[in-house]
């Protein structure tokens, strides 16, 4: 009778022990799929980076360009104003009075 309740124990003992080793089996399934998600993540935001970093010097260079146009485009046309104001002077230099018929008048709050 010792032996059958032994046999029993030994029965009972070995349920428990393939149980665990079924639930370690899920866990060791369940984690090896969680390191490929995280590994898929991680690739994906690598990706993800390398995108944002081409588009980041797209977005630089086309400001650069930009300002690179506006400060030629200013110059040459404050270049041009120059040269329009310096062909205005050029041509009614000493004769501004005349050309407009505008005389200087003396200041009269100043006692002669």
């Amino acid at each position: 009778m010792v032996e059958k309740n032994m046999q029993s124990d030994e029965k009972q003992a070995a349920v428990p022990y393939f149980i665990h080793e079924g639930d370690m089996t899920r866990m060791d399934m369940a984690m090896e799929k969680l390191q490929q998600t995280s590994k898929d993540a991680l690739d994906k935001m690598q990706e993800n980076t390398k995108q944002m970093k081409s588009a980041l010097l797209i977005v630089c260079v086309t400001l650069i360009v930009a300002v690179a146009i506006f400060v030629a485009g200013y110059s040459w046309n404050n270049s041009r104003w120059m040269e329009y104001t310096k062909a205005l002077q050029a041509e009614g230099a000493g004769h501004g009075d005349q050309q407009t018929e505008i005389h200087e008048l003396p200041d009269p709050g100043i006692d002669p």
